[in-house]
């Protein structure tokens, strides 16, 4: 049995048969932010979850950024809600897993707020800035050594 919540692809399991500790698992991807409920044996916990979709802002600049504040109030409602759902299942929560999109880049001030959007993996305005990088250093070596190949995002 699976989930009707369509990103979830994980064998289901009720609230009253889900095997403790649970993690709360969540997903910021580019669409939506997602928060689920797993039991002891990677089952999601059917029922226990939530989903908040948001928008990924582009223009003809090349620019593909997310309100990075707006995006932490997705994270807080998907995150109250589940535990709201979860009732006193929640005190069984052991654990909090987390994944977000790829790689972005976000200018935060001294006291760890948003400066600046989310700069997401799709932003290209950057392009020139690699193409030149590529000029002036070796591409193969810099990856060797960093893992990173020369890309606008």
């Amino acid at each position: 049995m699976f989930p009707t919540f369509p990103f979830l692809m994980h064998p289901l399991v009720s609230p009253q048969q889900a095997d403790p500790p649970l993690i709360l698992a969540l997903d910021i991807g580019s669409s939506s932010v997602r928060a689920s409920l797993f039991d002891a044996a990677g089952r999601t916990v059917d029922g226990l979850h939530a989903r908040r979709a948001h928008a990924l802002h582009t223009d003809s600049s090349g620019a593909a950024v997310v309100d990075a504040d707006a995006v932490i109030g997705l994270i807080f409602q998907c995150v109250d809600e589940t535990l709201a759902l979860a009732g006193p299942l929640a005190g069984s929560i052991a654990a909090v897993a987390g994944c977000s999109f790829v790689g972005n880049m976000l200018g935060v001030d001294q006291d760890g707020l948003a400066m600046t959007p989310l700069i997401t993996y799709a932003d290209t305005r950057s392009a020139g800035d690699a193409e030149l990088l590529k000029q002036e250093l070796d591409e193969e070596t810099f990856h060797q050594r960093t893992g990173v190949r020369f890309h606008p995002s």
